[in-house]
């Protein structure tokens, strides 16, 4: 009877019944960030790509919107420097795109805030909560001639981002 149960939870197993029984990976990360008023400031970034070192982008969305400031997401372009998910080190050393996080604070807010966001992939997602710190700006900044985002809702996709407002260099330019 033993038997007939070990070769009835290997067939279940190779009939691909566990692979469509497989979950999620959920992986968390904390970051902390500083800009000043009114300043963008990338906060994440999400680099992905497929056998031939073409880019694979994911879903951005907003788990905890900020309350004094907005997000947003922009194409970047990365150079690779290492693969951490297999062994395979192709792709290292081209050039590909990825998405970055951009949180922008309101220009009249300096202090604290904070902000969660998801990145979903295919086989996993990771929940990024990043503690931001926002010094009053140096000087005064002119109004923006386009409309600042509203700070968005929990479930809401990640907008892209309004053309470089700022002379604030990308979060991360190579990985």
């Amino acid at each position: 009877m033993r038997l007939l149960t070990v070769v009835a939870w290997a067939l279940i197993l190779s009939s691909g019944q566990g692979q469509a029984q497989e979950t999620m990976t959920d992986r968390e990360q904390m970051l902390t960030r500083s800009t000043k008023a009114g300043q963008e400031v990338g906060i994440g970034f999400a680099v992905r790509w497929n056998k031939n070192c073409e880019p694979v982008l994911p879903r951005l969305s907003i788990v905890t919107p900020p309350s004094h400031g907005s997000l947003c997401g922009r194409t970047i372009t990365v150079t690779i420097r290492k693969n951490l998910v297999t062994d395979d080190q192709t792709c290292v050393g081209r050039r590909t795109r990825a998405l970055q996080v951009i949180y922008t604070p309101r220009a009249d807010f300096s202090g604290p805030d904070t902000v969660d966001y998801m990145i979903d992939w295919r086989r996993f997602r990771t929940r990024t909560h990043v503690d931001i710190q926002i010094a009053p700006a140096t000087e005064p900044l002119a109004k923006p001639t386009n409309i600042e985002t509203a700070p968005g809702k929990p479930g809401d996709m990640i907008v892209p981002c309004a053309p470089l407002m700022s002379a604030a260099p990308n979060y991360r330019e190579t990985i």
